[in-house]
C-alpha cells in the first residue's frame, strides 16, 4: 500500500513538473557565441468607460402666456414637428365666435411669441465603445396640457446630416406626458466627433438635443404655476 502512494505522488511530481516546462519561457547558451533573448508577451484591456454631461439647458425657461393654443422650445425642427404633432388641433379655431384663433397661428413662425427658438437642452456622451442611451421622463405634477419632447442628433457631420431624430423614425425619438415611454437610441463610438475647436481637452463625442412643445387646450386647463418634472438620461453597455 505504501508503495502504491509514493508511487503515485511520483507520478503527479513528474506531470506537475512536465506542465511547468511546458510555460517556461526561457533562452540557454553560451555568451560565447551571441546572445540570449527571451520575448515577454503581455496584453492590455481596457474596461468599457463612458461619460455623459449636460451642456446647455433652455428647455422652456420662458414662461408660457397661458393663452390656449402651441408653445414650443427649440428651432425649426421642433416647430415643424410640433405643428404637424397637434395638426388636428390646430386646424380649429380656438374661439371661433370672437374670432381668436389657437396661440401659434396669430403671426407668422418667426416672430410667435409662443415659439422660443432658443430653447432646448444639450448634452454630450463620450465612449470607448458603442453604447445605448435611454431619455426618460419623470411628470406627474398635476400640468393636465400636454407636453412632448424630441431628441435629435446634434451634429451635421456623416453618416448624420440635418441633425436628424436619433432613432429611424420620428415617432420613436418624442416622449409625451400622454405617452411616457421612455426614448432608447444607439450612441455609435465610431461616428463621435472631435473636440470643439479651441478646445485645450483632447476628447470625441456625440452630441445630442432636446426640444420639446405644449398644448394647451383652454385657459382653465390648469392653475397658472411652475409645473417641474426631470429628464433622467442613463448611458450603458449594450446587451451582448
Amino acid at each position: 500500500m505504501k508503495r502504491i502512494l509514493a508511487l503515485s505522488l511520483l507520478l503527479v511530481l513528474v506531470l506537475s513538473m512536465g506542465a511547468m516546462a511546458q510555460g517556461l519561457v526561457y533562452d540557454i547558451g553560451s555568451l560565447e557565441n551571441g546572445d540570449l533573448e527571451i520575448d515577454v508577451e503581455f496584453s492590455v484591456t481596457i474596461d468599457k468607460y463612458a461619460r455623459v454631461w449636460l451642456t446647455e439647458n433652455k428647455l422652456f425657461k420662458n414662461a408660457l402666456l397661458g393663452r390656449p393654443g402651441l408653445y414650443t422650445s427649440d428651432e425649426d425642427q421642433v416647430i415643424d414637428l410640433a405643428e404637424e404633432y397637434f395638426a388636428t388641433k390646430l386646424a380649429t379655431t380656438y374661439w371661433p365666435q370672437a374670432n381668436e384663433d389657437w396661440m401659434g397661428k396669430l403671426e407668422p413662425d418667426e416672430a410667435n411669441v409662443g415659439y422660443d427658438r432658443k430653447g432646448g437642452a444639450l448634452f454630450r456622451v463620450e465612449s470607448n465603445c458603442d453604447t445605448n442611451v435611454n431619455v426618460e421622463l419623470a411628470w406627474n405634477n398635476g400640468m393636465e396640457s400636454e407636453l412632448v419632447l424630441w431628441v435629435f442628433r446634434h451634429q451635421d457631420v456623416t453618416p448624420y446630416s440635418d441633425y436628424p431624430p436619433v432613432n429611424s423614425t420620428t415617432q420613436a425619438s418624442l416622449i409625451s406626458t400622454k405617452n411616457p415611454t421612455p426614448i432608447n437610441f444607439e450612441h455609435v463610438y465610431g461616428n463621435q466627433r472631435d473636440k470643439m475647436a479651441g478646445s485645450a481637452i483632447e476628447y470625441k463625442y456625440s452630441e445630442y438635443k432636446i426640444g420639446g412643445a405644449v398644448f394647451i387646450d383652454y385657459i382653465g386647463q390648469q392653475a397658472a404655476a411652475t409645473y417641474s418634472g426631470t429628464i433622467t438620461i442613463t448611458v450603458s453597455a449594450p446587451v451582448q
